[in-house]
């Protein structure tokens, strides 16, 4: 009985509660076109350029210090056994799971690309798993768990799984330089593109397997993730509000 109304829930949620699940990282982040409430004056900029310049490079990935733009890079996990993608047939094994880099913990550009990796890399370690909790520790207000709960439940289920991409979430960064955010003390908002990969689908028992978002979701848009340095450790923000 348990197992009839979880199947039953998940098939009243179907495609449109997983497509709210994969889109609240982006919906929820507000989109350019509303405007930013930072300045991007030119002492701000040079300060961010300076630190860009000094920072040492990254353990965790194969950028080069300073220049940012261009799909995020990342590659701080913790492996366990061989990774088995995910097909129509079954879900992803031993997924990689991405740690917090030491760069996070550091108040500069440096510290601010390395937790957009392990935030992307922890939004596409829970579209393949259901497990939210290392995006939680990029996230201590719990600002987007609201938004992550037909995800969970969806693994929690056995009865769905995302397949046909290891990276269904895509970010790109669009400008070099984070703009600090007005009258907010460590705040800053970085210009980006999102997108999610159109091979990427999901597996429901009792509904025909389908893509996760609609093909207008698959095109590249233009948004500004806020993020805020903070008690030692960079984070995301929901909103300027947060």
């Amino acid at each position: 009985m348990t197992t009839f109304f979880t199947r039953r829930t998940l098939l009243g949620v179907g495609a449109t509660g997983i497509l709210a699940a994969l889109t609240a990282c982006t919906t929820d982040i507000r989109p350019l076109s509303q405007g930013s409430g930072g300045s991007s004056g030119s002492a701000s900029s040079a300060a961010s350029s300076s630190a860009s310049a000094s920072a040492s490079p990254s353990p965790t990935d194969d950028h080069t210090p300073g220049s940012y733009v261009g799909p995020i890079k990342f590659n701080n996990y913790e492996r366990s056994g061989t990774y088995i993608p995910a097909s129509a047939e079954a879900p992803a094994q031993n997924v990689p799971k991405p740690l917090i880099p030491e760069k996070m913990k550091e108040n500069s550009p440096e510290g601010a690309y390395a937790l957009m990796g392990y935030w992307l890399a922890s939004q596409n370690y829970l579209i393949l798993t259901g497990d939210v909790e290392p995006l939680m520790k990029a996230d201590p207000a719990k600002a987007f768990l609201r938004n992550s709960r037909t995800m969970i439940k969806l693994y929690e289920s056995g009865l769905g799984w995302i397949y046909g991409s290891d990276q269904p979430y895509k970010i790109e960064i669009a400008e070099n330089e984070l703009q600090p955010v007005a009258n907010k003390q460590d705040r800053y908002e970085w210009l980006v593109t999102v997108a999610y990969d159109p091979a990427a689908k999901y597996h429901i028992e009792g509904e025909p397997d389908a893509t996760i978002v609609e093909e207008e979701k698959t095109i590249p848009r233009t948004t500004k993730f806020i993020m805020e340095y903070k008690e030692g450790m960079w984070r995301m923000l929901l909103d300027n509000n947060s």
